[in-house]
C-alpha cells in the first residue's frame, strides 16, 4: 500500500470541502442580497430613476415648458377591503393624478403605465388599513388625497421635487 494515498484523498476532500464553502457562501450573499430588497420595498433606483427622469422631462423653450399646462393621467380603478372587523366593506377608488408640465406627457404616460402597478398595489394596501370611519368625510378624503399625493411621489420620483401635482378623485364609493 502506498503512503501517498490517504494524503490524496485528503487532499481531494479538503478541495471538495472549500468549494462547498464557496458554493455556500455564494448562495448565503444572493439570498441576504434578495431579503434585504424585498423588505425594502418595492421602488426604482436612484441612478435609474434620475436618468429615466432626465429623458421625462419636457423639453423647454425660452426657459418655460412647452406645455405651459399640467395634463392628467387617470390611474385604473381599485377595489380594496376596508379595515372593520366582522364587517365586509369595499373602498372602490378610480383616480386621476395632475402631472407637472415639466414632465413630457407622452414619454410620462409610459412610465406611468409601466409602474402603475406599483401604485395600485400601494394603494390597495392603504385602503385596506383603513377602518370606514377614517374613508368617509371631507376632511378624512382630504388626507387620504394628501397621503397618496406624499406616497405616490416618493415612489415614482425619489429625492427628486414632486411631479405629481395633485391626486383627484373620480369615484371614492364604500360598500
Amino acid at each position: 500500500m502506498d503512503s501517498r494515498e490517504p494524503n490524496e484523498g485528503s487532499a481531494g476532500s479538503t478541495r471538495m470541502l472549500w468549494a462547498i464553502v464557496v458554493v455556500v457562501s455564494v448562495l448565503c450573499g444572493s439570498l441576504g442580497f434578495a431579503l434585504a430588497r424585498s423588505f425594502a420595498g418595492p421602488r426604482i433606483s436612484q441612478h435609474c430613476q434620475s436618468n429615466e427622469l432626465d429623458r421625462l422631462k419636457a423639453r423647454k423653450v425660452d426657459g418655460s415648458a412647452m406645455a405651459a399646462k399640467s395634463w392628467y393621467f387617470d390611474l385604473g380603478p381599485v377595489v380594496a377591503n376596508l379595515n372593520d372587523p366582522g364587517i365586509t366593506r369595499h373602498a372602490f377608488v378610480a383616480l386621476t393624478l395632475e402631472i407637472a408640465a415639466d414632465i413630457d406627457q407622452d414619454k410620462g404616460r409610459v412610465f406611468l403605465d409601466k409602474n402603475s402597478t406599483l401604485l395600485t398595489s400601494w394603494l390597495t394596501v392603504y385602503l385596506a388599513g383603513l377602518p370606514v370611519q377614517e374613508a368617509t368625510g371631507g376632511q378624512n378624503l382630504n388626507r387620504i388625497q394628501s397621503h397618496i399625493l406624499d406616497a405616490f411621489n416618493e415612489k415614482l420620483f425619489p429625492d427628486s421635487e414632486p411631479y405629481i401635482k395633485r391626486v383627484l378623485f373620480k369615484e371614492f364609493t364604500i360598500r
